[in-house]
């Protein structure tokens, strides 16, 4: 097929081919169509009927589960959505297809759907057109039950062990957490932004990753050849040999370290050192980190944890976890409490329908709602813990009772577990992220009631900004370089300094070189990023004396436009 080239905007840095592996996040539009032969008939009812029965049992425990949770009355969708699956009709229809036209339960069951669909949507009341999801929603139990385990990569050319270059319409982590084991040489995504949380995991990855290419999903097919240049913002779709040649040596092999960091620090050139510590989210990564030379682990987020699970892990399997990152890293493990909500979502656990998730139930405040997740989070952690040194840290806390109330819950489980086994509490630290204005204007109650503070920017530039991180057509005014975000940043450093306490910056923009420089000549002393970032910062950073970075940003902090601090960055 004749090559062609698409333009995107750089997420990470690098090289990679591979043969395009499509995503579909939807179970909707994984399913397979297909149909059945004629004395099939009868099998492939029962296999409906025995879907619709599982689905039903679902729909009723998560009723029960929501309202002992909740309340019957935000329980009561379930009921709803229990009434269409038991409805003769809706399922009559199903069978009708599958009997009438040999369709397989999947296809029968969508093409019902898109029926419903089209009727609801000619309805004059926003009530009943709402029901489209309700429809929707039902369709993929179902087909989830017809036996579909979906992990959004599905195709044959990402089962057969080649290298892939996978291609989405957008960049979530549904799809980084459905990689798994396969050999993923790059990722290409239409949509998506680079603070989102699917964005974060990508750059962990450490594969060339492109955002922003317009109607890839259009442009290829699975199995279709894919040269990415992360670097240049280019694809190659079924680039030819002169192309392949001409990258051939820039291929990316990974982890490409140049300095040791054995300190678990940098030295600027007139000797100012800024610890480096490292974010992580399964041991797969604490290996790389170890082979950096780097000691600390300043964020694990342990919400991967949970992610893409049908049922909540046990605390007997979190502690093997647990243990298992604690005991291969070599210094001390900063693990983040579950933190879910916006785009992060348990299966197992269903959540109040919100009208916008990112300012509803996050972090810390799902903790009352659900405290038996939480519960048995601290209780795993804790018995990891032993007598090694591990920093606990609460996610998203608006005010310090949030704080105070979520640290006495971890001692009150500390007190009961010292009753049957050994744990240090001496070596136990508890701190909390700063990710909401309310934690900006606290600073100096948070500094006074924690053990260690820790900047999430990435939640806190959305915040300051007011505007949605995954959303791309608002890219400018989520830049960490917008006037507002330095100086946030710098009345967090300077109003945290009587307290002696350690604070870090553990979101994207420590890994950024340029940033790295900013956020050292505002005060900061503590950068925790992926792996892949240490040689860029650690490069900035020692080629530079403390000084230059402390007037750069001063000059930063007077002015008064994006692209004004663009220029002084530049200079």
């Amino acid at each position: 097929m004749e090559s062609k080239t698409l333009k995107g905007k750089p997420l990470t840095g690098g090289i990679g081919i591979g043969r395009v592996c499509l995503y579909k996040e939807d179970i909707l539009e994984a399913a397979p169509r297909g149909r059945i032969s004629a004395d099939k008939v009868d099998d492939e009812k029962k296999r409906l009927l025995d879907a619709l029965k599982k689905t039903g049992e679902g729909l009723r425990e998560s009723y029960k589960v929501v309202s002992n949770k909740l309340s019957s009355l935000e329980a009561e969708v379930f009921n709803a959505h229990l009434m269409i699956l038991e409805d003769s009709s809706f399922v009559g229809k199903i069978e009708e297809k599958i009997s009438g036209e040999l369709l397989n339960s999947e296809a029968a069951l969508l093409d019902v759907k898109k029926v419903y669909e089209e009727k609801f949507k000619l309805l004059p009341n926003d009530y009943f057109r709402e029901r489209i999801n309700d429809i929707n929603d039902i369709a993929r139990r179902v087909i989830n039950n017809l036996g579909l385990k979906h992990s959004g990569i599905t195709c044959a050319t990402c089962n057969k062990g080649c290298p892939i270059i996978i291609v989405a319409k957008d960049l979530t982590p549904s799809l980084i957490s459905g990689i798994g084991d396969k050999k993923v040489n790059g990722i290409v995504a239409q949509r998506g932004s680079f603070v989102s949380h699917g964005a974060i995991l990508a750059r962990a990855l450490g594969v060339p990753a492109l955002i922003g290419v317009d109607n890839i999903v259009g442009n290829v097919y699975c199995g279709a050849e894919l040269l990415v240049d992360a670097s240049g913002g280019d694809v190659w779709v079924n680039p030819g040999p002169e192309i392949i040649s001409r990258f051939k040596n820039r291929l990316n092999t990974g982890v490409c370290v140049k300095r040791k960091y054995g300190s678990g620090y940098v030295s600027t050139k007139d000797g100012v050192n800024v610890g480096l510590l490292a974010n992580a989210g399964n041991v797969k990564d604490i290996s790389i980190i170890k082979k950096c030379g780097i000691n600390d682990i300043g964020l694990f987020r342990t919400e991967f944890i949970f992610i893409e699970r049908e049922k909540e892990p046990g605390i007997d399997e979190q502690v093997k976890i647990y243990k298992k990152v604690i005991d291969s890293a070599e210094g001390t493990v900063t693990f983040r409490l579950l933190d879910i909500g916006g785009d992060k979502v348990l299966d197992f656990l269903p959540m109040p329908e919100q009208e916008n998730p990112n300012l509803g139930l996050r972090g810390v405040r799902i903790y009352d709602r659900y405290p038996d997740i939480i519960t048995n989070q601290i209780k795993a952690l804790l018995m990891a813990k032993g007598e090694k040194p591990v920093k606990i840290m609460i996610p998203m806390v608006s005010t310090v009772d949030e704080f105070v109330n979520t640290r006495k819950k971890v001692y009150d489980i500390l007190d009961e577990l010292k009753k049957e086994r050994r744990i240090n509490p001496d070596n136990l630290k508890i701190g909390c992220m700063i990710e909401v204005p309310a934690a900006v204007y606290l600073i100096r109650e948070f500094a006074a009631e924690a053990d260690f503070l820790s900047i999430g920017t990435n939640d806190l530039i959305q915040y300051v900004m007011g505007v949605d991180r995954a959303n791309n057509f608002l890219v400018d005014l989520a830049d960490p370089f917008q006037p507002a975000v330095i100086r946030v940043l710098k009345d967090i450093v300077d109003n945290t300094k009587e307290s002696g306490k350690d604070i870090t910056v553990c979101g994207e923009i420590a890994g950024d070189p340029e940033m790295a420089g900013i956020l050292v000549g505002l005060g900061y002393r503590h950068l925790s990023v992926n792996p892949y970032s240490f040689d860029g910062i650690g490069e900035v950073i020692s080629a530079h004396e403390s000084g230059d970075f402390e007037r750069k940003a001063d000059k930063i902090l007077k002015a008064n436009t994006l692209e004004d601090i663009k220029e002084i960055v530049a200079g």
